[in-house]
């Protein structure tokens, strides 16, 4: 049983360091938005601000552009180039803003 608990605890461990690398960078990943959507999410023109969105709203809109549920222009193909994790991030990032 102790081998089991230690088991779980290491791959829980090197899952959460695997995550931490892939969305290391996330302030590079979410520069890549600034250009439509405003410096760390405050846009000024046709594209919404994302700044202070709730995490969920902009996980699931990214997800449903990534799976082609939602229509757009640029942002389905954008969308398709980051993983889960990298879109979870995202969304993390943009939430922890006030508006």
């Amino acid at each position: 049983m102790a081998i089991k608990v230690a088991l779980l605890g290491w791959l829980s461990l090197f899952c959460g360091a695997l995550w931490a690398e892939e969305v290391a960078n996330i302030e590079l990943i979410a520069f890549n938005c600034f250009t439509c959507h405003g410096e760390d999410g405050r846009s000024q023109g046709a594209a919404p601000a994302l700044r202070g969105l709730p995490g969920k709203y902009v996980q699931q809109t990214l997800e449903d552009y990534r799976a082609s549920l939602r229509p757009g222009t640029i942002m389905p193909r954008i969308a398709k180039a980051y993983t889960s994790s990298e879109i979870k991030a995202l969304a993390e990032y943009f939430a922890q803003f006030k508006q």
